[in-house]
């Protein structure tokens, strides 16, 4: 039997919500109120693909059409945060209980006619698809006639299905030192509110420019997705001394996982605030009976030893990227204007 791909039309979100819950390996921006946010900020037109194996859903796979100048690309997420991505690409559903060969025919039809109908209704000059660590068989797309580079990403894992103390017993000395100093500390570590959120990514923003750092956490697009998924989904661990707020992190839950995104600590506090928030936060995770914390990256040079205190695994995602001959040239010309006028295009 044959695999059948349909775009889902926008009044039928409730649907595509309904196939999403199925997928044990979903995130929280497969849900279609967070796709419609990304959309909207990215000013690019959502087509949600539901791939049919006679009428049982088999997967699902979000993509956005932006077209800028003479490029028309479709993108998996959107290119809206910069420097804080987040993973989206395909999404499997009900294979559980399939063989392992009815499991990789059925995702290669699926990706096949995914990319048929990209092909057919959009004729792109570029994808580019960022899969999450549970999607681990891209090989469909470098059989694909697009001849698409496939680059591997990393992010790290902590196992939260285990105890309190057996999880403190596999951080490093100086993460359970520092610990240990936040009990002993007048921190203030909880769930915090809208206006939390806010004071968060200012906070994130102000860091990043005593860096120098020119990326900036765009604070429309987290407020709207904090107003669109809802507090128990986007959740603002917040510290406060005082009653003065000196950070934060932005954590997501979804399905069996919490993701830690977004953070920015003020300058000057010695007390270990990072170690404090990200441990407070892999405890809830625990009394939730969530069974993983997902540090959305390990790329990045010099966080990654921050991480590692905490003996995370690493887990392989993929980067998977196609461009066209008209791309390819469009680049160079832009990649040869003086940065001057390249920072007055884009404003």
């Amino acid at each position: 039997m044959g695999v059948e791909v349909v775009e889902i039309a926008e009044d039928e979100c409730e649907q595509w919500d309904t196939y999403v819950e199925r997928s044990p390996y979903r995130s929280p921006f497969h849900r279609y109120a967070a796709l419609d946010v990304l959309a909207a900020q990215s000013d690019a037109k959502l087509h949600t693909l539901v791939g049919y194996k006679g009428e049982e859903p088999i997967g699902l796979f979000p993509v956005f059409k932006s077209v800028v100048g003479p490029i028309t690309a479709v993108r998996s997420p959107p290119n809206v945060f910069g420097s804080t991505p987040i993973h989206l690409g395909p999404l499997r559903l009900n294979f559980e209980r399939c063989s392992q060969q009815r499991k990789q025919k059925d995702n290669r039809r699926f990706i096949e006619q995914c990319l048929s109908w990209i092909d057919a209704e959009i004729k792109p000059d570029l994808i580019s698809v960022l899969c999450g660590d549970r999607y681990g068989d891209v090989r469909p797309f470098r059989w694909h006639d697009y001849d698409f580079t496939i680059s591997p990403n990393f992010t790290y894992i902590i196992n939260l299905g285990r105890s309190e103390e057996e999880l403190l017993r596999s951080f490093t000395n100086d993460a359970r030192r520092n610990i240990r100093a936040y009990q002993n500390s007048e921190l203030d570590i909880h769930i915090g509110n809208r206006e939390d959120v806010k004071r968060l990514i200012t906070q994130s923003n102000s860091r990043y420019q005593e860096k120098g750092l020119l990326q900036k956490v765009p604070a429309e697009i987290i407020l709207n997705l904090y107003d669109s998924l809802g507090s128990s989904v986007v959740q603002p661990y917040v510290c406060y001394v005082n009653n003065n707020f000196v950070g934060g992190t932005l954590n997501i839950v979804e399905g069996d996982t919490m993701y830690t995104w977004i953070g920015g600590t003020a300058g000057g506090i010695e007390l270990p605030i990072n170690d404090a928030l990200d441990w407070v936060a892999m405890q809830n995770g625990i009394k939730q009976g969530l069974e993983r914390f997902d540090f959305l990256g390990a790329m990045a040079d010099g966080v990654y030893e921050y991480k590692m205190k905490f003996n995370p695994k690493p887990r392989s995602l993929f980067h998977i990227r196609w461009a066209s001959t008209k791309t390819h040239t469009v680049s160079t010309i832009y990649n040869r204007v003086p940065r001057i006028i390249k920072t007055a295009i884009s404003g």
